[in-house]
């Protein structure tokens, strides 16, 4: 509960100081969105059954403060339930962040929640195709040295837009190695996902979102993952 305490202290002082902004640096979004299951990043599937996930993000001058959190909708106990907190900050090329990682059961996980601090370079080689460089260390809280673990990424970022469309497609492609976040299995998975996405007036309608998880290293603990869903995001 002290360690809860704490990052909620360090979130309201980035949130004051995000409200005290002038509105024309101050931007606000408001994401929710229902997936078929909840495959966390590079990880794993931790909850086989529908998730509701939503996520809300304060952002100036580069800075941003979120608030994201996933609820199972099957009524069972699981790990689909989350609340994640992050802070970071980011340009065109930079992305460098920390984030940590509230996990089921809420405030009291038993195995430990996760502290991630992380940093992307993306570069643009044109206006659809955007390569990128990613890492990552997670920070398990409950016996660090047995339990934490890096992930480095590399892939591509791939946006369609037609002119004077609303319409957009985005594609993510990413190859990761994890050597083994709470002591699963080492090695190389390979994560895609889609978007087809809707433009309205102040936010944009996700009418498909699909996701899949693949391993490419023999793993006994991971095997090929598959996520569909939709949602919307509001900004302001």
């Amino acid at each position: 509960m002290k360690r809860f305490s704490i990052t909620l202290m360090v979130v309201a002082l980035v949130v004051t100081g995000c409200l005290s902004s002038t509105a024309a640096t101050r931007k606000f979004s408001l994401s929710n969105e229902v997936l078929s299951s909840y495959i966390a990043g590079d990880a794993e599937n931790l909850h086989r059954g529908p998730v509701n996930q939503t996520n809300f993000q304060i952002s100036f001058r580069g800075f941003y403060v979120g608030l994201w959190s996933s609820t199972g909708l099957d009524g069972r106990p699981n790990s689909g339930r989350e609340i994640d907190y992050t802070i970071g900050w980011a340009n065109n090329v930079f992305s460098v962040g920390i984030s940590r990682f509230d996990l089921n059961p809420l405030f009291s996980s038993k195995g430990g929640d996760i502290i991630q601090p992380f940093g992307e370079i993306t570069i643009s080689v044109s206006k659809e195709v955007s390569p990128f460089l990613a890492v990552e260390h997670l920070y398990v809280t409950k016996d660090p040295a047995k339990n934490s673990a890096t992930s480095v990424a590399a892939g591509a970022k791939l946006n369609f837009q037609p002119e004077g469309s609303t319409v957009s497609f985005s594609h993510n492609l990413r190859v990761a190695y994890s050597d083994g976040v709470y002591g699963v299995d080492k090695g190389y998975i390979f994560r895609y996902e889609f978007r087809l996405n809707k433009e309205f007036p102040g936010g944009t309608f996700n009418l498909f979102h699909f996701r899949y998880l693949q391993p490419l290293s023999k793993m006994s603990d991971r095997w090929n993952e598959v996520a569909v869903g939709s949602g919307i995001t509001f900004n302001f």
